[in-house]
């Protein structure tokens, strides 16, 4: 996690398939389904079957897990995810998509503040340190990248995050798939 002193990531930059991350961070999040008491969760994986980054896996894991677990958490008992990852403009779009609580506008500002939680999420699940958001901001950037949030109350919220890509041997087009295990 990050360095107290120094309030560092740590970790080194190496070549990630985001595809095989994706999945993983997909399974990892079922632990928040349980927890939430969710009885279902329907998954739409819209992923090539290659796509690499550098970066640091560990991290970019966190990234994924921690988007997946929100969207699991601040949601009714039937969940909808879209997981999307796409080449776009020389870069890497990774999108998350749910079918949540969603947030007001005044929301969306703070959400990558530290500590910070809105009052309805926090209405919602009593627990959480408001370090989750801030945390996949300072990954993004640490890696470069770019993230934005889009989101309506009872409709759902969307994060983008945007990372720099190149073309990696073996990279397809994406198509969708069902399930984190397809």
């Amino acid at each position: 996690m990050i360095d107290p002193k120094t309030r560092a990531l740590p970790g080194q930059f190496e070549t990630v398939d985001l595809v095989a991350l994706a999945r993983e961070a997909s399974l990892l999040s079922e632990e928040g389904r349980i927890e939430r008491g969710v009885k279902e969760v329907r998954w739409k994986l819209d992923l090539p079957d290659r796509l690499e980054v550098r970066g640091i896996r560990e991290q970019l894991l966190n990234l994924f897990a921690n988007l997946l677990v929100n969207a699991i958490k601040y949601s009714g008992p039937v969940v909808e995810i879209c997981v999307t990852l796409r080449r776009q403009d020389g870069a890497i779009a990774l999108v998350v998509a749910d079918n949540g609580i969603g947030m007001k506008a005044e929301e969306r500002e703070k959400i990558f503040e530290e500590f910070y939680r809105a009052p309805r999420a926090k209405a919602l699940i009593e627990d959480g340190s408001g370090l989750g958001l801030a945390i996949v901001k300072r990954i993004v950037e640490r890696h470069a990248g770019d993230i934005r949030v889009e989101s309506s109350e009872q409709v759902g919220t969307t994060f983008t995050v945007t990372l720099p890509g190149e073309v990696a041997p073996g990279e397809q087009e994406p198509h969708g798939n069902a399930s984190p295990t397809a």
